[in-house]
Formats: structure tokens, sequence, C-alpha cells
């Protein structure tokens, strides 16, 4: 698999969890689906969140230690 190939893939999968954040799907069913560690999942969901404003009012009542405002803080 070339660089590209493996750059796009990552792109889609982060895309994915991004997106099932948005629809307010649990870690769980998040790491399930994108195959991203519970923390991976946290470091993506950190980059996008600073990237689109959106993502940043999402609630996280489903993701544990985090709130709206606080989520991903530390």
């Amino acid at each position: 698999m070339s660089e590209k190939s493996r750059a796009t893939l990552a792109d889609c999968r982060d895309t994915l969890l991004t997106t099932m954040i948005l629809a307010e799907c649990t870690l769980s069913e998040v790491c399930a689906l994108t195959g991203h560690e519970e923390k991976s999942a946290l470091t993506v969901w950190k980059h996008y969140k600073a990237e689109r404003s959106e993502i940043s009012m999402v609630p996280t009542k489903k993701w544990p230690n985090t709130t709206p405002n606080t989520a991903l803080s530390n």
C-alpha cells in the first residue's frame, strides 16, 4: 500500500470517527467501528474539535470523564 493510500485510509477513519461523535455515538461504538483505541480516538477528537466549532458543541455525556466544555482538556 502506498503512503498516499495509507494517508487517505487514515483520513477516512478519522472522518468516520468525527461523524460518529457528531451523531453522539459512545466511545465504545466509535472504537469498535473505526478500529481506534480509546486513547487514539480521544486524540483524534481533540484535534478535530480544535478545527471545527460544531464538534466542540457536541454533548459528550456518553463519553467517560468528559463534559461538553472540558472534554479532552487534560
